[in-house]
């Protein structure tokens, strides 16, 4: 799915479903070690109740521009100006958008924070390609799954690859992202080992 993204410079949404403790996040791990030298790769998890809507993206966006607490308003703005490519013509809206995700400017409509949140994707994968690990997304606010959708259907600029990793639920909270089609490229079901693979384990 990576190279298909290179080789189309556009956004590849691949799910990946199986119930608790199956292997989806050490599946993950191993992902993001075999493309580390060749891709960026970010990592954040929904949390099960009480973090905001955005919370996830915040956690991505925190490491990847330095944030740390006690930055004033400006540092972090400035901050997040330096991702964004000096002759983008949209650079102080993009900023403006972040800003209000992150707490520090003015929440921005539905519209506009997805715009923003897509044109920092695409920011980064400017240089080399982007890897997304969303773990948990069966508990993510429906507002952050639409976005993960516009992603999916709109970043054709920008070889960008986004992995979803979710408990079964996820198909009757979002059928459309449990089904290989327009947005999905692929979606990865794990069931746990037979008696056959558990006993090879065991011998090993």
């Amino acid at each position: 799915a990576l190279d298909d993204a290179v080789a189309d410079s556009a956004a590849r949404f691949v799910t990946v479903i199986g119930p608790p403790g199956v292997g989806k996040t050490r599946l993950s791990r191993e992902l993001e070690q075999s493309v580390a030298a060749e891709a960026t790769v970010l990592h954040t998890a929904c949390e099960r109740s009480g973090a905001a809507t955005f919370a996830p993206l915040v956690d991505l966006i925190r490491p990847t521009i330095g944030l740390v607490e006690g930055l004033d308003d400006e540092a972090t703005r400035a901050k997040l100006a330096a991702i964004v490519p000096p002759e983008e013509p949209e650079r102080d809206r993009i900023v403006d958008g972040l800003a209000g995700i992150v707490g520090v400017g003015e929440s921005r409509s539905t519209e506009e924070t997805f715009w923003s949140v897509r044109r920092l994707i695409e920011s980064l994968a400017d240089t080399r390609p982007l890897v997304l690990v969303i773990d948990d997304i069966q508990w993510a606010e429906s507002l952050l799954l639409d976005l993960l959708e516009h992603l999916a259907e709109w970043v054709t600029d920008a070889a960008v690859l986004v992995v979803g990793l979710a408990r079964p639920e996820l198909r009757d909270l979002r059928p459309a992202m449990a089904e290989p089609g327009r947005r999905m490229a692929d979606v990865i079901v794990l069931d746990g080992l037979d008696a056959d693979a558990m006993a090879q384990l065991a011998d090993r």
